[in-house]
This record gives C-alpha cells, structure tokens and sequence, in this order.
C-alpha cells in the first residue's frame, strides 16, 4: 500500500518487490519440503478435490478482475 501511494522510493520498492518474492519462495519451499507424499496419499480425494476447486475459483476471479480492467 504504501509503495502503490507513492511513500516509498522507487529503488527502494524494487530491491523490497524482489526480498518478498525471494522470501515467498522460501517459504513456500520449506513447505513443500516438510511434505510428505504418504500423508497426502493418505488425506485422500475430497482434500485433493477441495484444493482443485479452490485454485480453480481463484484463476477465473483473477481472469475476470483483469478482464474488467482492460488488461486482457
């Protein structure tokens, strides 16, 4: 928010835009890494089937925000 109104330099914004990419990786890989295959192998469909849907909700929410804005 304070990037998007302005309050931070533009150097400044870069060098942070890239911190929270590195440290959304990381964390995103430490949880991947902490997963087992057997423990969702054993969760089984409906767990599978729930996280699908969600992703999938959120893809076409995005496509259409961006379809109203004119970026598509």
């Amino acid at each position: 928010m304070l990037n998007s109104i302005g309050l931070i330099p533009v150097g400044l914004g870069l060098i942070l835009k890239s911190t929270s990419k590195f440290l959304m990786i990381m964390a995103l890989g430490a949880i991947g890494l902490k997963t087992g295959l057997k423990e969702v192998r054993n969760s089984g469909f409906a767990p599978m089937l729930h996280g699908f849907i969600i992703s999938a909700i959120v893809a076409i929410v995005s496509l259409g925000v961006r379809f109203l804005l004119g970026q598509i």
